[in-house]
């Protein structure tokens, strides 16, 4: 007879009964209730054989014969291959019935696995024929193959400030190059669409790069947005349209060239808009969290001295 069961494969035991407690109302108890005990059977037939050799009736002063420690609620197994049951706890009964549940997750031989096994064979087939796809569309195509490259290590990553720029484009090249390893190929459309993605992207890089590298030299320059009434020249990079009570009010983003931008009132008689370079008088006001910010009113004197570029 096996002194515990804990290193019995759980495939040769048979749960036969769990302990099930609960409380019922008593009016003898000093609780008002008292505690019921009785087994949910599982096998019947091997319930009766336990039974028929004087096995308990759910309540054991022993110990569990899986951990070994104290039994108060005992629940049913038997040995299959001895025929020997065994009395265990209820937490070591959950652990049997759950690792025979995923038994079949851990066998080699069960149908699962089988079926994990012939989905990485497929899996690795199909990379494979992938691989060799990218490499012949590489050779044939060079030069959409760098984009495709470039997609796949962009020269900034994702979480870097200056991502937002190239996210767009890297995100269509990475889906044109999963069609390149399925089909070996991409329509003239794709390929136009993709190259023009492209140049806008490292376009926009370059600007925003320029950017914070202006950003950086005016702090450490020290150099401050524009204060007070004062006369300004710089482009327009940005227009909105702000809604309120009085008819609404458009608002632009003008950057003067330097690490230095500010925000305010777009004049209502002012022609233009978007890209253009002006000049005009305002007062200002410096940010009070970033000095190359400022936010202008009361603009006078506008003047669009070079219109934006016409696409």
């Amino acid at each position: 007879m096996h002194k515990h069961i804990r290193n019995l494969p759980t495939s040769d035991l048979n749960l036969v009964a769990l302990a099930v407690v609960w409380d019922e109302p008593c009016a003898h108890s000093d609780y008002g209730f008292e505690k019921r005990v009785d087994h949910q059977v599982r096998d019947e037939a091997a319930w009766k054989r336990y039974r028929d050799i004087g096995g308990v009736n759910g309540i054991s002063s022993g110990k569990c014969d899986c951990c070994g420690h104290a039994l108060t609620y005992s629940c049913v197994v038997e040995h299959i291959p001895t025929g020997e049951f065994y009395e265990i706890g209820r937490d070591c009964f959950a652990n049997v019935e759950c690792l025979q549940q995923h038994a079949q997750w851990l066998s080699l031989t069960s149908d699962r696995a089988v079926a994990r096994v012939a989905a990485g064979k497929k899996a690795a087939k199909e990379r494979k024929a992938g691989d060799a796809r990218e490499a012949q569309y590489a050779a044939d195509r060079p030069d959409i193959a760098a984009l495709l490259d470039w997609a796949n290590n962009p020269p900034v990553a994702e979480g870097h400030p200056s991502y937002q720029c190239i996210s767009y484009a890297v995100s269509v090249w990475s889906d044109f190059r999963a069609t390149v390893r399925r089909f070996g190929k991409l329509s003239d459309k794709q390929i136009a669409f993709g190259v023009k993605l492209h140049s806008e992207a490292v376009s926009k890089l370059a600007e925003d790069t320029a950017r914070a590298e202006a950003i950086l030299a005016a702090k450490a320059a020290g150099l401050r947005a524009p204060e007070g009434r004062c006369e300004v020249t710089g482009t327009v990079v940005a227009t909105k349209v702000i809604e309120d009570d009085f008819y609404g009010s458009t608002k632009c983003l003008v950057d003067f060239g330097n690490g230095t931008r500010a925000w305010g009132t777009f004049p209502s008689s002012a022609t233009g808009g978007k890209g253009d370079k002006v000049c005009f008088r305002a007062s200002f006001q410096v940010s009070d969290k970033d000095a190359l910010f400022a936010f202008f009113k009361r603009p006078t004197n506008w003047t669009v001295l070079q219109e934006a570029a016409q696409c």
